[in-house]
């Protein structure tokens, strides 16, 4: 014989089964979307992934315009990475035209935001910044809807990349933050990437690609 239920226990069991489906149903529905929310949503889980776009292809963020128009390997990079070709080095560069969106200029150089963009399965360094022709040191300042040119640029071993190689570039999502203290300009950090694009390498040799 089976063992006799305590008289606690078949209060609750009664309790249950007086309980119509439904109710069961509705609590079950309740708790899927009371967890779903917790972790963002049913929108949010349903987004498409990053975006995957090539050379000359527009790429647009809350607050950017980009679009990366040549990737080049070479000797050197005015203002940029430099290459010891005597140990097999070379640089890999990456051009960038940008608007930006935000109302007010925004410091580029030495600050998280473009530097942090990379090449995929590529160099672990944080890339130098600069632009076409201008020597280091110079502030790069973006004024607000106007175009400008970003080299990014990155000492490679020569034997990694050859021309015609594709690389796919991890394009950043720079977002702009308000300095604190004594520092009230506009800079930026890092929001991940804003889209992966694929180019293929140019070699120019020597000289400076731009």
């Amino acid at each position: 014989m089976p063992a006799a239920e305590r008289p606690g226990v078949k209060w609750v069991r009664a309790a249950i089964d007086k309980v119509p489906t439904k109710w069961v149903s509705a609590i079950g529905v309740g708790l899927f979307l009371a967890a779903t929310a917790a972790f963002g949503g049913l929108n949010e889980a349903a987004e498409p992934g990053t975006p995957e776009v090539g050379v000359d292809e527009r790429v647009l963020t809350s607050n950017l315009d980009m679009t990366v128009t040549k990737a080049f390997l070479s000797d050197r990079v005015v203002g940029g990475a430099s290459a010891d070709t005597e140990t097999g080095e070379r640089v890999l560069a990456v051009r960038l035209e940008v608007t930006s969106l935000y109302d007010e200029p925004r410091l580029v150089r030495g600050l998280p935001g473009f530097s942090t963009t990379r090449i995929v399965d590529g160099p672990d360094e944080v890339a130098d910044t600069s632009r076409p022709g201008e020597t280091a040191g110079r502030a790069i300042m973006l004024q607000p809807g106007v175009r400008d040119e970003i080299i990014l640029s990155w000492t490679v071993d020569g034997d990694a990349y050859r021309a015609g190689d594709e690389v796919r570039i991890a394009l950043s999502n720079p977002q702009p933050y308000r300095g604190q203290f004594l520092d009230t300009e506009m800079h930026w950090s890092d929001g991940g990437t804003s889209a992966f694009v694929t180019a293929t390498l140019v070699d120019v040799g020597e000289g400076d690609p731009w």
